[in-house]
């Protein structure tokens, strides 16, 4: 394509089943979210109600180079709704999938969307 872009590819347990997606998106995070969005859909449509609205990246701590731990804080909203979610980690696209999958959560648990292995399995 014409934008550099960044390609995801995830393989998720949803129930006793394996659930595998790739996609394109503009930039890691755009790509990672578009992959759980196409893995999850048919499992939570309701998910496509859902839009993430904002990206934000800070500092824990003043230390300079690759130990320092960074916050990805994600906002996201749906009809009548905005929150915010927040992951943590040395590794950006770790704290990015952290903030998006609880993100995710969010929105299914105050919809009111059963999670498939939310009782442990």
């Amino acid at each position: 394509s014409a934008l550099s872009g960044s390609t995801a590819k995830v393989c998720l347990k949803i129930g006793d089943k394996l659930v595998e997606a790739q996609e394109e998106g503009v930039g890691r995070v755009h790509a990672i979210d578009l992959t759980l969005r196409k893995a999850l859909k048919e499992y939570y449509p309701g998910l496509e109600e859902m839009k993430l609205v904002d990206y934000r990246v800070g500092s824990l701590s003043a230390m300079k180079g690759t130990g320092t731990e960074s916050r990805v804080f994600i906002e996201s909203m749906s009809p009548g709704d905005t929150w915010t979610t927040v992951g943590v980690s040395k590794d950006i696209v770790d704290a990015s999938i952290e903030a998006l999958v609880d993100s995710y959560l969010y929105y299914l648990i105050y919809s009111g969307m059963e999670i498939y292995g939310g009782n442990g399995s």
